[in-house]
C-alpha cells in the first residue's frame, strides 16, 4: 500500500524534500500547499494512487481545458525526481497522467527525472497538454527538461 504523508504544518522553510517510501501520489497536491518553498522534492511514487482514483473521469478524459481554471499545486518547485518503478499488478498509466498534471501545475519547474517508460509516457501526456487549447497556462512545459534517473 503506498503511504499517505504526514501533515507538514511548520516546515514553510523548507527548500528539498527526498521521500524514500513508496508515496500516495495523491497525497502531493497537500503537501506542495504547506511547503511554499520547496524547491527540490524526489519521491518513489506508488502507482496506485488516490488522487487518480477521486478524479479518474477529468483524467480519463484528459480534460487538459481544466488546467487553465485550477490554481498552481506551487510556485516555487524547480526540481521533481518520481520514481515510479514496474509493479506487477498495477498499471502505471493512471499515475503518468497525474504526472504530467502535477508538472503542468508547477509553473516554475525546470527539471523532471524519472525512469526511461514513465518518462517517455509523461512527455506523451505533456504533447498533447501543449496540443490543448489550455497551453497558454502551462508554456513551461515546453522547456522543462526531463532526465532518466537510473535507481
Amino acid at each position: 500500500m503506498p503511504i499517505t504523508l504526514p501533515d507538514v504544518v511548520g516546515l514553510v522553510q523548507l527548500s528539498s524534500l527526498s521521500l524514500s517510501f513508496r508515496v500516495d501520489l495523491g497525497s502531493i497536491p497537500n503537501l506542495l500547499s504547506r511547503l511554499p518553498r520547496l524547491q527540490r522534492l524526489a519521491m518513489h511514487v506508488h502507482t496506485w494512487s488516490s488522487w487518480s482514483q477521486r478524479n479518474h473521469g477529468i483524467l480519463g478524459r484528459g480534460d487538459y481545458e481544466l488546467l487553465a481554471v485550477v490554481p498552481p499545486l506551487s510556485r516555487s518547485l524547480t526540481s521533481l525526481v518520481a520514481y515510479v518503478g514496474p509493479e506487477s499488478d498495477e498499471d502505471p498509466a493512471g499515475v503518468e497522467r497525474e504526472l504530467a498534471w502535477l508538472l503542468a501545475r508547477a509553473p516554475a519547474l525546470r527539471s523532471f527525472k524519472t525512469e526511461k517508460d514513465t518518462r517517455d509516457a509523461v512527455a506523451r501526456h505533456i504533447d498533447d497538454i501543449l496540443a490543448s487549447a489550455s497551453a497558454r497556462c502551462v508554456q513551461h512545459l515546453a522547456h522543462v527538461r526531463m532526465d532518466v534517473w537510473r535507481y
